[in-house]
C-alpha cells in the first residue's frame, strides 16, 4: 500500500505538469487534487493521527462532489451517482472520525482537572489505569489517563444509565443496552457499542472500544478514559 500510494503520487506530479504544459488546467486541478489526496494518506500511513485522516476524507468528500456534478453536467448518470454513493459513504466516515477529532481536542484540558492518576502502593484504580494503558497503548510513551471527575447512577433524558462526569461539560453515558455515548454540554459528539468485559487485578471493568486507541472502562463507581 506504501508503494503504491507512493507511485501515485508521483504519476499525479508527473500528469500535472503535462496538464500545464498542455494547458489543460482542468485537468491541472484535478491532478492537483489527487496530488494532495495521495500525500495525505502517505502521511497517515507513515504517522498515522485523526487529523490526517480527517484531512483526507474531507478532500475525498470534494472530490467525490467535483466528480459527480462533472458526470451530471456530461449526461452521465450512472457514473454520477456512483461518485455521489461513494461521496456518501466518506462522508459518513468522516464524521466518525471528526467525532474522535473532538474528544482528543479536549483530552488536554480534562487531564488539566482530573484526579491525579499516579500509582501509588495499593491502590487499585490507579494500576488498573496504567495496566489497561499498557494493553491498549503497548506502551506508557503519551499515554492519557482522564478518571472521571464523579460516577453515578441516574436518569438520562429519561433513561436510566451509568453517567461520568469530567471537565468541560463532557459527559459519558452507559446505557443498559450497552450502547455508550460521549456528549459536550448535553449534545453527543461520539458514540459506541463496540463493548467487551476486562479482567484487571481481579475486578471485571467494561470496555467500550473507539478509534484510534481510545477506550473508556467502567465500573458501579469508577470511570476512566484511557488514550
Amino acid at each position: 500500500m506504501l508503494v503504491t500510494t507512493a507511485q501515485d503520487l508521483l504519476i499525479g506530479v508527473s500528469h500535472l505538469l503535462q496538464n500545464v504544459s498542455a494547458g489543460e488546467y482542468e485537468k491541472a486541478l484535478e491532478s492537483c487534487l489527487n496530488i494532495v489526496n495521495s500525500a495525505l494518506y502517505l502521511m497517515l500511513f507513515l504517522n498515522g493521527g485523526i487529523e490526517y485522516a480527517v484531512a483526507s476524507l474531507a478532500l475525498q468528500v470534494l472530490v467525490g462532489i467535483y466528480h459527480s456534478i462533472g458526470e451530471f453536467t456530461k449526461g452521465n448518470y450512472l457514473e454520477a451517482a456512483g461518485h455521489v454513493g461513494m461521496t456518501v459513504v466518506r462522508g459518513s466516515q468522516l464524521s466518525t472520525q471528526l467525532q474522535m477529532l473532538r474528544l482528543k481536542w479536549n483530552i488536554p484540558s480534562l487531564e488539566k482537572t482530573a484526579p491525579s492518576s499516579q500509582p501509588k502502593e495499593g491502590e487499585r484504580t490507579s494500576k488498573m489505569a496504567f495496566n489497561s494503558a499498557r494493553a491498549v497503548n503497548g506502551d506508557m510513551t503519551n499515554v492519557h489517563l482522564i478518571p472521571a471527575l464523579r460516577v453515578e447512577h441516574g436518569y438520562w433524558n429519561g433513561v436510566w444509565a451509568h453517567i461520568g462526569y469530567y471537565a468541560n461539560g463532557i459527559t459519558i453515558v452507559t446505557f443498559a443496552d450497552g450502547q455508550q455515548g460521549a456528549f459536550q454540554n448535553g449534545v453527543l459528539f461520539a458514540s459506541t457499542s463496540n463493548w467487551i468485559f476486562e479482567l484487571v487485578y481481579g475486578v471485571n471493568y467494561v470496555r467500550h472500544i473507539y478509534a484510534d486507541g481510545c477506550s473508556v472502562y467502567s465500573t458501579g463507581h469508577e470511570q476512566w478514559i484511557v488514550w
